[in-house]
């Protein structure tokens, strides 16, 4: 008998290509959007078995109800839901007029499409039933499996041509999936924006929200409360955008936006004219964002006004109905899930309506044993926690210091970090006193002690689990204990000439061995430096700076807890610098101490986080006190951080395609924001560039690559000047191409080399789909789809090199390349080979 999950492969990236095949072929959806960022064998087999023994469609809505707080959020979900208020009490005190954090309320969707809030747990007989008549054997085929074979050009391998045979004879088969209500978790989100810095942990691409505006306020006003009334909109339109985005850039992008407007009762107009003007605001409210085809395509056509004074007002029918249309529009709707997973997912489900919130791994096998059909092994519940992970319903992180604890109520660590933010000082003991205030307060630290005081007084009796907290909030990077002085090590791995020779290996185990201060901090809660402050950070006197590093974010817009989880993760990498004895650190600048004689200063504004390296040397003076490895190796860390930063909010460690962020370097003579950037890629191609803007006309000047590059960049500069080009400045063979895509096999970043090559997204996804039996012929295509641009080979080496710039080692195409021997054109299929 032969299995699928039997097969094994000495190569990850074959095996994912054709598993997504058979998800497509058999299940009639493309599990790639879905799964790819897993990059993961083991839990695509297991997932592949499961759906086997009996899969179900999912029909599940994540509704999350955003905007300014006061705004009506929390009224419109009451009469949105129909038997909320009689469990108000089970979510939040009675009287609060506020939601605090995130209210969450599971509902099922009856025929009439009333939401209707669950009380108990669903019935799993349906369940049981699928899944004891979905034991059948597996066979292989043979007719089916030598007509398919005949159409490759290529041989498969013995495990692909023994999985061709099982995809022949199971897309005959399979099993009916089970039908029942619709379920809806809508999420009240708090509006205050200090809670900002949590909310992303839960926005993602499954999910419809509902953006409520005040129509009673006047957004073309200048006052203050106007303006922070259209900043809440941006953000929250941007926040979406992007971390719906992150991901899956070439995804059809569909309305997922749906905006309300409230306080219909005092919009001071006609009755029959009040749509009207609730039209003309939100058309005002959207224009900064009208150039953004790709964000207005989120924005859903129909907007509704409501007064939620009215329970009865008709719009609320409306609004349900358009939500369960949206929802049924995604890709994620019906999208076939193993019936298995399903039945734990609603014991979750359960255990969540008895208010638990936190489980240990042991609970969860516990659990699992008492279902009528259980996850067979920990492979099974490992996959399981994974996925509901990546879907944002439940925090599971599968290392030594998590893995033992599962939130099965994600808004748990909301409800802990509005602990630190809303905590009263009648609750603070004399003796913690002046911590609170001299400490915590002004400069952002939190004792052990005074950490547990403030949970002790929580109202959600977060003190039974201080460790589990402490050890999640540090590892979201929202908290960290910083690097003791006295053990930072000012010479390690380090000389006079280069004090920057760091072993990247090294350095993770010389990071685990230093001592940390006996104190945390938490960078979000920290005061901000103004602006005129910052520019003397920036530029301090007495010091050697280097160009400007810049991280720019795409469609102008970074959510502030990006910054401040980049400062988390440089206070585990470096000690933070001082001046008279007060750190240097702010809710919007940071300085660390990264050698004897050299800091990074590291601070944002808007959208952009800036990176400065500042030396000082009684050797040497100018640019030749700046140690360029130093530069290049900090900018190595950073990228990797901000990364592994950008890869946790959306639950995801994977950045296959893009990043939200391009690199530029600004010109040295200019500090204002958004002044003087040369995009870093642009380097591989133009050679000089014009400095223009911000300078008056006699002071603007010209910058070549080298000036650019010379200190971040500087082994790229080095590979992107060898002159080697010249000697291979031809047309690409197709003898050319094959080295190249043999070479390439390892490279993780394809996607990323085919935008820096010019080719299309839509022909890279459809590259991919034909190109079904292994990650090689992948690459292979896109180089030949290059090539019909006639270019020449340094093109090619060039967008490699742009790709790799954030590793160690480079690999050089000329390397494999012979350069006086091109082939004959009559072997290079004419430079126009394309797949069929």
């Amino acid at each position: 008998m032969f299995s699928l999950r039997s097969l094994k492969y000495g190569s990850d990236q074959p095996f994912i290509q054709l598993f997504c095949f058979f998800f497509q072929t058999k299940f009639s959806f493309n599990l790639t959007g879905r799964l790819r960022r897993l990059n993961d064998p083991e839990t695509l087999r297991t997932y592949y078995r499961l759906l086997e023994e009996g899969h179900t469609e999912n029909n599940r809505i994540r509704l999350m109800v955003v905007g300014m707080y006061e705004v009506g959020k929390t009224s419109l979900v009451k009469n949105l839901v129909q038997n909320l208020n009689e469990h108000t009490q089970d979510v939040r005190m009675q009287g609060r007029e506020s939601t605090e954090g995130i209210d969450v309320h599971l509902c099922e969707i009856n025929e009439c499409n009333t939401w209707k809030k669950l009380k108990s747990k669903r019935n799993q007989t349906q369940i049981t039933n699928v899944l004891k008549t979905a034991q059948k054997a597996e066979q292989q085929s043979g007719d089916a499996l030598q007509t398919e074979l005949k159409k490759e050009h290529a041989p498969l391998t013995e495990g692909e041509y023994k999985l061709r045979g099982v995809m022949a004879k199971e897309l005959q088969e399979g099993l009916k999936p089970t039908q029942d209500c619709p379920l809806i978790s809508v999420w009240d989100f708090a509006g205050q924006n200090m809670y900002n810095s949590t909310h992303h942990f839960f926005l993602n691409e499954r999910s419809i929200y509902l953006l409520l505006m005040d129509m009673t306020q006047d957004i073309n006003s200048s006052e203050t409360k106007q303006k922070e009334i259209m900043d809440v909109f941006k953000f929250w339109i941007n926040s979406i955008h992007m971390y719906s985005t992150l991901y899956d850039t070439d995804k059809e992008i569909k309305p997922t936006i749906i905006l309300v407007g409230t306080h219909k009762d005092q919009i001071n107009a006609a009755e029959d004219e009040k749509h009207e003007y609730m039209a003309r605001y939100f058309n005002k409210a959207l224009e900064p964002f009208l150039a953004n085809q790709e964000i207005m395509k989120r924005i859903n056509q129909k907007k509704f006004l409501v007064n939620n004074l009215n329970a009865s007002d008709p719009e609320y029918d409306h609004i349900r109905k358009e939500v369960k249309r949206l929802a049924e529009e995604q890709s994620f709707w019906n999208e076939k899930q193993p019936l298995k997973f399903v039945q734990l997912e609603t014991a979750f489900d359960e255990v969540r309506r008895k208010g638990k919130e936190i489980l240990t791994y042991t609970d969860v096998q516990e659990l699992n044993k008492t279902l009528p059909a259980p996850l067979k092994d920990d492979t099974d519940l490992i996959s399981f926690l994974r996925l509901q992970h990546m879907f944002g319903n439940v925090l599971f992180f599968d290392t030594d210091a998590l893995r033992n604890h599962v939130i099965v109520s994600p808004e748990w660590i909301l409800k802990a970090f509005k602990c630190f933010i809303n905590h009263k000082d009648e609750h603070i003991p004399h003796e913690l006193r002046h911590q609170w205030n001299n400490e915590y307060r002004k400069y952002a630290k939190l004792s052990r002690d005074l950490l547990e005081n403030i949970l002790r007084y929580s109202s959600y009796k977060l003190d039974h689990h201080v460790d589990v907290l402490i050890s999640y909030l540090e590892h979201l990077n929202v908290m960290a204990k910083p690097i003791c002085p006295e053990e930072y090590p000012e010479n390690e791995n380090c000389t006079e000439e280069d004090p920057s020779t760091i072993d990247r290996s090294a350095r993770k185990v010389n990071r685990q061995q230093r001592k940390h201060c006996d104190f945390y901090v938490v960078p979000c809660q920290l005061q901000p430096k103004p602006d005129a402050d910052i520019e003397k950070l920036t530029n301090p006197k007495n010091w050697e700076t280097s160009h400007a590093l810049c991280f720019v974010f795409k469609d102008k817009f970074m959510p502030p807890a990006t910054f401040h989880r980049l400062l988390v993760a440089c206070m585990r990498e470096w000690e933070i610098a001082k001046t008279n004895d007060t750190f240097m650190l702010y809710n919007n600048f940071g300085a660390f101490k990264t050698s004897d004689r050299s800091q990074l200063r590291l601070w944002y504004y808007d959208h952009i986080i800036y990176a400065k390296m500042v030396f000082q040397s009684t050797k040497t003076q100018g640019d030749d006190a700046i140690d360029t490895d130093h530069c290049q190796n900090n900018r190595r860390i950073l990228y990797e951080n901000l990364m592994a930063i950008l890869g946790l909010l959306p639950r995801s460690s994977n950045m296959n395609k893009t990043t939200p962020f391009e690199e530029y370097i600004q010109c040295r003579k200019l500090i204002k924001h958004n002044i003087g950037l040369v995009k870093v890629n642009d380097c591989r191609v133009k050679d000089e560039f014009v400095c223009a803007d911000g300078h008056e006309d006699d002071e603007s000047h010209s910058m070549n690559r080298r000036d650019v590059l010379k200190f971040w960049y500087k082994d790229t500069l080095a590979e992107i000047d060898d002159n080697r080009d010249r000697d291979f400045d031809r047309l690409p063979t197709e003898k050319d191409l094959a080295k190249v895509a043999q070479s390439l096999e390892n490279m993780k970043e394809i996607w990323l080399l085919g935008i820096e090559l010019g080719v299309p997204m839509i022909r890279l996804e459809q590259i991919k789909m034909n190109s079904k039996r292994n990650h090689g012929d992948f690459i292979l295509h896109v180089l030949r789809e290059w090539r019909n641009k006639q270019e020449a080979l340094p093109k090619l080496r060039k967008a490699i090199i742009a790709v790799q710039k954030h590793q160690d080692h480079f690999f050089d195409i000329y390397d494999n390349l012979d350069v006086n021997d091109p082939s004959n054109p009559a072997n290079n299929d004419g430079h126009g080979s394309q797949m069929s």
